[in-house]
């Protein structure tokens, strides 16, 4: 398992998110979608075919406007991924969001295979 460094994510989530007021991300975010890519990892590696063909799994979050909203937006956006070794990369940038139906949050978890 990788070792999280957590205080340089609180500094880019601080930088990426630097005069921002809307659709932001918290530290406790990250924390959460770290403890869903292990949980996600460690129930494939459970199962023998998942595990022979799991490649890594990924997940993705951001915030999106209601379709009522017409004006650009923009969002924090969280993507992670986890090999089926346990190596953790997290990517936190804004984006800009898309809309959907009375808005909301998008979070997808996405385990792929070979």
């Amino acid at each position: 398992m990788s070792k999280i460094n957590m205080k340089k994510l609180e500094e880019r989530l601080q930088e990426v998110q630097k005069g921002c007021t809307a659709r932001l991300m918290t530290k406790n975010d990250i924390t959460d979608i770290i403890s869903d890519l292990q949980t996600e990892r460690q129930k494939i590696l459970n199962t023998p075919i998942d595990k022979k063909y799991l490649k890594e799994i990924r997940i993705s979050h951001y915030y999106t406007v209601s379709n009522a909203y017409r004006y650009p937006a923009d969002t924090t956006s969280i993507f992670a991924t986890i090999s089926r070794y346990g190596k953790i990369t997290i990517n936190i940038s804004r984006i800009q969001t898309h809309s959907k139906p009375y808005g909301g949050t998008n979070y997808k978890v996405t385990p792929i295979f070979n």
